[in-house]
């Protein structure tokens, strides 16, 4: 039999495959190799040259690079990724929205293309597209930082400070040196006015990027808020060091030396600033600032106004230029830059609900009136609701003003309220609302500082008094005042405030130390009191005074007690605070003093103001100089307190034997003495005895002006009031003066 062919076959092909098994792994290297020695694909070789590039800031190319690979695949979702970053990273913020949205498409769930979208969208303006960007990239990716601090950016835009301030917290637990969150959360800080961990804040920055010109001047700006004015020059002179020719420290360093009271070398610094930059705007406001401070009303305004010329919408130039106008008694001009003040954060800016009041009557809708800026502000100017009683009133068919047409409602610090809830023009007196909750309920709102603008108010007198003591409280006082061995006549009794609040932006000017009115201690026939609330309380406990006023400050509670105490005094002497704010809203005799640069309502050179015609000021003669202000006082006091002791023994001697003209003699010592309530009442006895019972009635009414708790003086009106058919108001004076006295401090001695 011959050789099966297939079988032949069959075992060939098994030995040949046994041959190529064999040989396979070498063909896979040698095609693998030669794999290798091919070049990449264009696409890839782009992206990477591309990606090299863009780290390395060659933006263009980097770009350049991007773009070919999207020319080749348009759907290329990486390309297009670091495309739009590239684009956002250079404030193309359109651009960069139109390719990061084209990852999107391919890649929805991209938290960072989300996050840099959240940057191009900001950019925009589009802050509530950016912030869901944001949320979306968080809520896939909850511990990324960088999403974490630009959603703080956004929300701090929004003003939505805690929640922003939160974000970057988080963020910095993911990356506790990340000097730029410290930064942006230090700005936080700012805004909120929380000083001490604002100063913190930059203190990281400055731990983490030694060198920042941002950081040391942020944290220059920070202690000049907290009145740390050679913390801040020191500050801003550092950063100088080590770039001598930064213009906003050098702007800085000006402001601070300013505060320091170094106005020239200020004036010199700033001129510096706009030799180098002269659009540098910041410079000039600043310029107008420091002639301010040495009362160059004149070239302040000049300054002020070049300022405007180059930024019409600059609120601190607008600001300064209210001041300049209203020290220089211009307030036609005044007051409508005044309205500024809420652009430069000199006034808390509120979000309402409801229309600014335009000065048309009411008719029949309720206006919150609301307080703002300082205590003194709100004492001073709590009179003009008075006049928007006028304005709101109806004019009748015969044209006469009818009945008030609204109501006023006066939102206040509560330390006021048993103060102004009498006060004329006034139906409710409330608090202001706790953060984010919405005012009380009203149609129509008004700041209190904005109505003598919008009515029209010039400084005048003729409603002063404009607030009262309550008449039991003043009782009470006159009861502790009175000495336990009186003399043959009472001293002349001064109750002092030599310190405001210790935040107050010009504090360190207008206040002084109780020992620097030590030169008063020696005055005959003067007794001294403390009035003085806050922080400089302390003072009376300083064991190295050798002379004190009695204390009365733990025993006044609000504004209302104060006022009861300050109308059992003769005469007030008080710093720029809202103690003589109150004296002056009251009529009480008070001698105000004034530092170099005072506040625009008291002008530059009058020693009376048209503000309170009880009031006398008293100027220093050049910046920090108390000595020569009080030098002056200690010798208009002592003629004071003189004269005071001889007009009792005038009266006695006049009770006792009356001259043939006393009636003439008192009205020429009313003249002298116009806040005696002795005379008045002397006066007001004379008119009533010769029967002229009106004009008695207006003397007793000016003596009880004078001393609200004068029993007899209430008493004399009570009887002409019976006397005329008024038996109500006879009534009531009576049960006024009848009223009991309950617990007070202890007698002052």
């Amino acid at each position: 039999m011959g050789e099966n062919p297939y079988l032949c076959r069959g075992a060939e092909f098994k030995r040949k495959a046994n041959n190529l098994a064999k040989k396979q792994p070498a063909a896979k290297k040698k095609q693998a190799a030669a794999k290798k020695k091919q070049p990449a694909a264009p696409t890839e070789q782009w992206m990477a040259e591309g990606f090299a590039r863009h780290k390395a800031g060659q933006w263009t190319e980097a770009e350049a690079h991007y773009r070919r690979v999207l020319a080749q695949q348009g759907g290329h979702a990486r390309a297009a990724y670091l495309l739009g970053s590239l684009l956002a990273q250079q404030g193309r913020w359109a651009e960069a929205v139109a390719w990061l949205t084209k990852s999107l498409q391919a890649q929805p769930a991209h938290a960072q293309a989300l996050s840099h979208r959240g940057v191009a969208l900001k950019g925009l303006g589009r802050v509530q597209e950016a912030l869901a960007d944001y949320n979306a990239a968080l809520a896939l990716r909850p511990d990324y930082p960088e999403a974490l601090s630009n959603r703080g950016a956004v929300l701090q835009k929004l003003e939505r400070w805690d929640e922003a301030e939160a974000d970057y917290q988080a963020a910095l637990a993911l990356r506790p040196g990340w000097a730029e969150a410290w930064g942006s959360l230090g700005l936080i800080y700012r805004q909120m006015e929380r000083w001490d961990d604002a100063r913190a804040a930059f203190e990281q920055v400055l731990v983490y990027e030694p060198g920042s010109q941002d950081a040391g001047n942020n944290l220059g700006l920070v202690l000049l808020k907290q009145g740390d004015f050679a913390g801040a020059l020191g500050q801003f002179e550092a950063v100088l060091s080590a770039s001598a020719g930064c213009v906003p420290a050098l702007n800085n360093r000006g402001m601070a030396l300013k505060e320091l009271g170094r106005v020239d070398e200020a004036l010199s610094c700033l001129a510096e600033v706009l030799a180098l930059q002269p659009d540098y705007n910041e410079a000039q406001v600043n310029l107008g600032t420091c002639l301010m401070a040495q009362n160059r009303m004149e070239e302040a305004l000049a300054a002020t106004d070049l300022a405007l010329a180059r930024d019409p919408e600059h609120a601190g130039a607008h600001w300064n230029r209210s001041l300049v106008l209203l020290t220089l008694g211009d307030y036609a001009q005044g007051w409508p830059e005044y309205e500024w003040r809420f652009g430069c954060h000199m006034a808390a800016p509120r979000l309402w609900s409801t229309p600014r009041w335009d000065g048309t009557p009411l008719a029949g809708r309720t206006l919150l009136v609301c307080a703002e800026q300082g205590l003194g502000d709100t004492l001073q100017f709590v009179r003009c609701c008075a006049a928007i009683n006028k304005s709101c009133a109806a004019i009748n068919k015969d044209g006469q003003r009818g009945e008030r047409s609204g109501r006023v409602v006066l939102e206040c610090p509560p330390a006021l309220h048993s103060l102004v809830q009498d006060c004329r023009g006034i139906d409710q007196v409330v608090a202001p609302p706790a953060s984010h909750e919405p005012a009380r309920a009203h149609d129509v709102h008004i700041s209190l500082l904005s109505l003598p603008g919008l009515l029209g108010i010039a400084p005048g007198g003729d409603g002063v008094p404009y607030l009262h003591a309550p008449a039991l409280g003043v009782q009470k006082w006159q009861a502790a005042l009175r000495p336990l061995a009186p003399a043959p006549h009472p001293p002349l009794k001064v109750g002092l405030v030599w310190a405001g609040n210790p935040s107050h932006k010009n504090d360190h000017n207008r206040s002084c130390r109780l020992r620097d009115w030590a030169c008063l201690a020696d005055v005959p026939h003067a007794a001294f009191y403390s009035l003085q609330k806050g922080f400089a309380e302390a003072e009376l406990a300083d064991t190295s005074l050798a002379w004190k006023p009695a204390a009365l400050g733990a025993a006044l509670e609000d504004f209302a007690d104060t006022a009861s105490a300050m109308q059992a005094m003769d005469l007030i002497i008080a710093v720029d605070t809202s103690s003589a704010h109150l004296a002056g809203a009251l009529g009480r005799p008070v001698w105000t003093l004034l530092p170099f640069t005072p506040d625009w309502r008291w002008g530059l050179e009058r020693e009376e103001t048209p503000w309170y015609p009880s009031m006398r000021l008293f100027r220093q003669p050049a910046p920090g100089q108390w000595g020569a202000v009080l030098a002056r006082v200690r010798a208009e006091l002592a003629a004071l307190a003189l004269s005071h002791q001889a007009l009792a023994q005038t009266l006695d001697d006049w009770e006792q034997n009356p001259p043939p003209d006393m009636k003439q003699r008192l009205q020429t010592l009313a003249q002298q003495h116009p806040h005696a309530a002795r005379v008045w009442n002397n006066l007001g006895v004379l008119h009533w005895q010769d029967g002229e019972a009106l004009p008695a009635l207006q003397m007793f009414g000016q003596a009880l002006r004078c001393d609200p708790a004068d029993d007899a003086t209430r008493l004399n009106c009570a009887d002409i009031f019976d006397l005329i058919g008024q038996h109500d108001e006879a009534c009531a004076l009576r049960v006024g003066a009848l009223a009991a006295e309950t617990s007070l401090p202890q007698k002052a001695a």
